[in-house]
């Protein structure tokens, strides 16, 4: 059942989680009047305040909500929302002090904001829905933003009475819910002054999507494989942590490639398990002209991790990241998920959503279980006793030029 609580004027909307552990938070903030260039403002918004540093007594604060928990942010036209999931109420809060702390505090420079705009560029791609005078013209749009436009979009709509929540609740109490949102809430500017409106050419007024519809930008996919011989059970795990290490946003190939070099907008590890053995994969999404520069960018990392291997600070991380990620096992909610249970819900105001879990949820919970779930609960048993020693051994045994079954290569996305 869906329950919808007003608190102070907060529109809190609830439904129960039956499916895992985990408790997830979509904290969503309305904008004003959508434009073309004011989605683009609210999509760099989403970015900074994810995934930028604080400013405190002078120096620069990082953001060390990333990595943490699972979180996820998305651009819904000009409404911004921030998806999070937590096993009690101090994560909650920990993750909303995070949320309130950047937006008070949040440090932006233009250096910073050009390279995010770069990473929307690649997200651009990577959708690979637009024909090239469509994405010249986002270009165009997203380039003649300014930092003192982001400030304002700041200022003007994270704000208390731009607040509304959805919760998908597993194991917390209600009471405890509400007052660790009112909290967070009290924290946000409460001005209603209106958006400034940084008017721009609407894209219908200058491009006829009928036209190159066929001419789309191309994206690249970079797979890189290893062939490993069948493991057992306490290699599989040491595995796993290799792969959260290569995948993690702070840490890994991801934090080079995106945060660094600006060249990805997204990534992905994956293990497989077929006769000849265990495929451990890395994948990269990119556009054309970035290939040759990620392809080298990756194998001189993967390089870099074979002769190095993790320090003791990466590896208590990803151990504490990989902990978490298991106790919330199977992954199935994102803001996609909870965005769609309860925007049928609001079109409907049918209150019962079993229906809605079972379309959206249930069947990829089933399919994790099925292939994954004794894994898991082997592997949380077996996570305390892993060594930064034992992790180095294994990255060293195993990933390695000789496993290399297929280099980077580039594959044009094709959709």
């Amino acid at each position: 059942m869906i329950t919808k609580t007003t608190l102070d004027s907060i529109d809190i909307y609830s439904a129960p989680n039956t499916i895992n552990k985990a408790n997830y938070f979509n904290i969503n903030f309305a904008g004003g009047r959508s434009t073309q260039q004011v989605e683009q403002v609210a999509h760099l918004c989403e970015h900074i305040l994810l995934g930028f540093s604080t400013k405190q007594n002078g120096m620069e604060q990082p953001n060390e909500w990333l990595g943490q928990f699972h979180q996820d942010g998305r651009v819904k036209e000009k409404h911004v929302e921030f998806t999070f999931e937590v096993l009690n109420i101090d994560q909650l809060k920990q993750c909303l002090d995070t949320i309130s702390n950047n937006i008070n505090n949040i440090y932006i420079t233009s250096e910073r904001v050009e390279n995010e705009k770069q990473i929307i560029v690649e997200e651009l791609v990577q959708h690979n829905t637009l024909s090239k005078q469509e994405f010249e013209f986002f270009k165009k749009s997203l380039k003649s933003i300014t930092v003192d436009m982001i400030k304002d979009y700041i200022k003007r709509n994270f704000t208390r009475n731009n607040l509304y929540v959805y919760v998908l609740n597993s194991n917390l109490d209600g009471k405890e819910i509400e007052n660790a949102i009112k909290q967070f809430a009290d924290t946000l500017p409460k001005k209603t002054e209106k958006t400034k409106i940084y008017e721009y050419e609407h894209i219908e007024d200058h491009i006829n999507k009928a036209n190159d519809i066929n001419d789309k930008v191309k994206a690249e996919t970079l797979n890189y494989v290893y062939k490993l011989p069948t493991l057992k059970a306490k290699e599989k795990l040491l595995l796993k942590l290799t792969s959260f290490y290569v995948g993690n946003p702070k840490l890994g190939i991801k934090k080079l490639l995106r945060c660094q070099k600006h060249l990805i907008y997204r990534s992905s590890n994956d293990i497989t398990y077929d006769d000849d053995g265990t495929n451990f994969i890395t994948s990269v999404s990119c556009s054309s002209k970035n290939a040759k520069k990620c392809k080298t960018e990756m194998q001189n990392w993967f390089k870099n991790l074979m002769q190095n291997g993790l320090t003791q600070e990466e590896f208590d991380a990803v151990k504490f990241s990989l902990q978490f990620n298991l106790r919330t096992q199977p992954k199935v909610v994102g803001a996609h998920h909870l965005r769609t249970i309860f925007d049928t819900y609001q079109q409907t105001q049918q209150q019962d959503i079993d229906e809605i879990v079972l379309s959206k949820l249930k069947p990829e919970a089933n399919e994790y279980n099925q292939k994954n779930l004794g894994d898991n609960t082997n592997f949380l048993k077996l996570l305390p006793t892993i060594t930064l020693e034992e992790v180095n051994e294994f990255i060293k045994k195993y990933i390695t030029n000789q496993n290399i079954l297929t280099q980077p290569q580039i594959n044009t996305i094709n959709k």
